[in-house]
């Protein structure tokens, strides 16, 4: 590997057995014969017959006597009778199916809520397989003018099995999140592959698929890659293997919420907020369905303000608002006039298993005493108020469970020969 180390000009927004059996035959022959002379057979050579046996009467032999006659036997006993043939074992009944989770409905108190979360965690902690697919809305205006929005795309799709995550992004996504974040329009659909990458929770490493990022244009792919090429790789079949250092700083985040299996995040924020009686109002909107399983659906307005430093990282990232940059500080949240609420939506199957989670959070008046803040730090006369337009930032994130313990699914980790180490700086 070259020395150098490229960079990867990712979108911002893509925050992205011998078996040997041994037989061992042994067959033993014993013959005893013993060779006694006695024992021998002789053989007949005169074979004329032998002469008559000459008989003398004899007196017929003296009567015995009399004896009582013998008493007849005892009768033989009749033998006992058997005893009736046992009954046979009843049948084995097959054991009942667990009766389906009462889910309330109507508006929730703290105690339904918490019982509705808690069934939720306790079954969420039986998946040991899944697959989920998320989608994004971000919509930005400034003064009333919109200027830019992307409306439910489907950013990312992960599988997990165990501590292995397998991650497709579409990439035109990224573009739109790219455009978005510029405050640009929405970029117009591009012919790219997925990013994809292997992500090994146990080990925390990261592999990305090189020809992903091939695939971008001359200016935008890392300098590594042009690097292996003129060493003769193909970098078709090639994984890339960062250092663990940028893992923890790079790509994780790089990857964004698809990174690691979001439901089970959102499900963490939604119990932490029970917990913490930070769940300001609950209700059950109905019957619904998530990728043909039948749901019941409900929404919670979950205040995040109280909720600091248990908030999912990807939900940090989104926090700092366009552009990224670094979480607002809790002083900065506690000093908001008004809480920041959320809108949380679950929909929950017959078993308490969360299906569907998503939120939808404006942002709005986060940054508006942002920029307030950053007025106040300018010359500005003391006492002057100062005039912002009004600022609408909305970021909606759902997750739909597309499959859960499906023996189906797989994960594996990259051939080693097609793995090499490259530079995320």
């Amino acid at each position: 590997m070259p020395d150098e180390r490229g960079s990867v000009t990712v979108s911002r927004g893509c925050r992205a057995t011998t078996f040997a059996g041994c037989l061992v035959a042994v067959l033993m022959i014993a013959a005893a014969c013993s060779d006694d002379g006695e024992s021998q057979v002789a053989t007949l050579t005169d074979t004329r017959p032998p002469p008559p046996i000459e008989t003398t009467e004899s007196a017929p032999p003296p009567a015995a006597e009399s004896s009582p006659p013998a008493e007849p036997p005892p009768p033989a006993e009749s033998p006992p009778e058997a005893p009736p043939p046992a009954a046979a074992p009843p049948a084995a009944e097959p054991p009942p199916e667990p009766s389906p989770l009462l889910l309330p409905e109507g508006d929730l108190d703290g105690a339904a809520v918490a019982a509705l979360v808690a069934a939720a965690d306790a079954a969420q902690s039986g998946v040991t397989s899944s697959r989920e697919q998320l989608y994004l809305t971000m919509e930005l205006s400034f003064g009333g003018q919109s200027m830019a929005s992307v409306s439910d795309i489907p950013y990312a799709l992960s599988t997990t099995v165990g501590g292995l995550t397998h991650i497709l992004i579409d990439q035109s996504a990224l573009a739109a999140l790219s455009a978005f974040e510029d405050g640009l329009g929405p970029a117009g659909a591009t012919q790219l592959p997925p990013i994809e990458a292997i992500v090994d929770e146990n080990m925390r490493q990261v592999y990305v698929k090189l020809s992903s990022l091939a695939a971008l244009g001359p200016g935008e792919r890392p300098p590594f890659l042009d690097d292996l090429i003129a060493q003769g790789n193909d970098v078709a079949t090639l994984w890339g293997r960062p250092s663990l250092d940028d893992v923890s700083g790079e790509i994780l985040p790089g990857l964004g919420p698809g990174a690691r299996p979001a439901l089970g995040q959102f499900l963490g924020l939604l119990k932490a907020a029970s917990d913490t009686g930070s769940v300001l109002a609950a209700q059950s909107v109905g019957p619904a369905e998530t990728a043909g399983v039948a749901t019941q659906e409900y929404t919670f307005e979950v205040d995040l303000a109280a909720l600091i430093g248990q908030w999912p990282p990807f939900l940090e990232s989104f926090l700092a608002g366009p552009g990224g940059g670094e979480p607002p500080p809790p002083e900065f949240l506690n000093s908001l006039a008004s809480p920041l609420p959320t809108n949380v939506t679950a929909h929950f199957d017959s078993g308490g298993l969360a299906r569907q989670v998503g939120f939808d959070l404006d942002l709005g008046a986060l940054l508006m005493a942002a920029f307030a803040g950053l007025g106040e730090m300018a010359d500005a006369p003391e006492g002057a108020e100062i005039d912002f337009p009004e600022i609408e930032y909305r970021l909606a994130m759902r997750v739909e469970a597309l499959a859960i313990n499906d023996t189906s699914l797989d994960v594996s980790l990259p051939d080693p020969s097609q793995v090499v180490d490259v530079p995320f700086p």
